[in-house]
C-alpha cells in the first residue's frame, strides 16, 4: 500500500456507517417487535478475531444440527437474563431441571454450557 493509499480498515475518528434500511427491515408494518421495544443500534469495541469468535459461539448455541442465534440475539439474551451466566451449576443438574429438557446428568455434564442455557431460556419462550 502506497502513502497516498487509505487503509479501508482504518476508520479511526469517522462514525460508523448503518445501512438505513437494516433497522427498517427489523421494524416493518406487520413485525411485531420481539421485545415490546424497538431496537436500537449499539456500538461495541472488538478485535475482528474476538467477533468471529463471538459469532461463532452464537451460530453454534443450540448445539449441531439446530439453527444457532445471531449475535444480536445472543446479546439480547444475556442481557435479558433469559440466559443466566450466574446460574448455580447445581440448579442445571437439579431433577426439575433434567426432567423439563429430559436429559440425564451424564447428557448434561457432556453438554457444552452455552447449549444447555439456550435450551434452558427456550424453554422459557
Amino acid at each position: 500500500m502506497t502513502p497516498k493509499q487509505k487503509d479501508p480498515d482504518d476508520r479511526r475518528g469517522k462514525k460508523p456507517q448503518t445501512n438505513p434500511r437494516s433497522l427498517a427491515n427489523l421494524t416493518h408494518e406487520g413485525r411485531p417487535l420481539a421485545y415490546d421495544q424497538p431496537k436500537k443500534t449499539r456500538a461495541i469495541t472488538v478485535t475482528d478475531d474476538g467477533w468471529k469468535g463471538f459469532q461463532t459461539l452464537a451460530d453454534g448455541a443450540r448445539g449441531t444440527g439446530a439453527k444457532g442465534l445471531s449475535a444480536s440475539e445472543l446479546v439480547e439474551s444475556l442481557g435479558r437474563g433469559a440466559i443466566d451466566l450466574r446460574q448455580p451449576v447445581k440448579q442445571l443438574m437439579s431433577p426439575e431441571t433434567l426432567a423439563k429438557l429430559n436429559l440425564t446428568p451424564v447428557e448434561v455434564l457432556e453438554m457444552p454450557l452455552l447449549e444447555l442455557l439456550v435450551r434452558m431460556a427456550d424453554l422459557d419462550k
